[in-house]
């Protein structure tokens, strides 16, 4: 279960209803992977099926991979690629004729987006590539096919992603900015895991001493989760406790 942003969630599956992209846009640390695919991803209506890419430094044979991987497209991964390679309206054909698009819904994640301009060497591709995404959530909007477009990526590439032409006064009429979580936020995701799982914690204070360390830190919810997950592997499984002395040793 995912805690913390459940508000946040609420409105970003609210906002998908109408609007084919997004683009979740926040500092490295900030959780935007895990906002989508944790978050959002179970929040959809029943019966959606999620496509989750990473570009990568050939971002269309990393795309052909997947649809073929996932089950979307028939075929070789060389051979959906050059379909994708020659045709930019191919992708979107590909995902509005897969079944679950059609019976309920279809979200493509591209994940870590900003690999796009930092790893791929080639203009064309990246263009390319880009082409095909937007292509995709311009036929939802014309058509209202049931396909929405996610993208996550870090705040200091977002300038020189939008001057990729396709996405040029694209991401910014899409964008979910993505901030460190407030400090009521970072205790309930330190605490509510645990708590579900009948386990407290020896020192009532420890949460809030852990979040006051780490809540105006850059990467703080990396940290807290590294955190976290140090003081679990530490646990007191008899007495069922998350323990200060491990917090201090660690």
């Amino acid at each position: 279960q995912y805690f913390g942003r459940e508000r946040e969630v609420e409105a970003f599956v609210n906002r998908l209803r109408s609007q084919g992209f997004v683009a979740v846009v926040g500092p490295s640390g900030a959780g935007k992977s895990s906002f989508v695919q944790a978050g959002v991803v179970p929040s959809l209506p029943p019966g959606w099926r999620t496509v989750i890419v990473r570009p990568g430094a050939t971002p269309i044979a990393a795309m052909a991979q997947r649809l073929v991987a996932d089950g979307v497209v028939a075929g070789t991964p060389d051979e959906v690629a050059a379909a994708l390679r020659a045709d930019r309206d191919m992708l979107q054909r590909i995902l509005g004729q897969d079944r679950q698009a059609q019976a309920a819904g279809l979200l493509l994640i591209v994940d870590q987006f900003e690999e796009l301009v930092t790893l791929c060497p080639d203009p064309a591709e990246r263009n390319a590539y880009a082409d095909a995404i937007m292509a995709v959530a311009d036929h939802s909007a014309a058509t209202g096919a049931n396909v929405r477009v996610i993208v996550t990526l870090r705040d200091d590439y977002l300038v020189r992603a939008e001057q990729l032409a396709p996405l040029r006064n694209r991401l910014s009429r899409g964008l979910q900015l993505l901030t460190t979580p407030s400090p009521d936020d970072l205790r309930r995701i330190f605490t509510e895991p645990a708590r579900r799982l009948g386990y407290r914690f020896d020192d009532d204070a420890l949460p809030d001493r852990v979040v006051e360390a780490l809540a105006d830190r850059p990467g703080a919810l990396a940290l807290l989760s590294f955190t976290a997950s140090k003081l679990w592997d530490a646990r007191d499984p008899q007495r069922k406790l998350l323990t200060r002395k491990a917090y201090d040793a660690l």
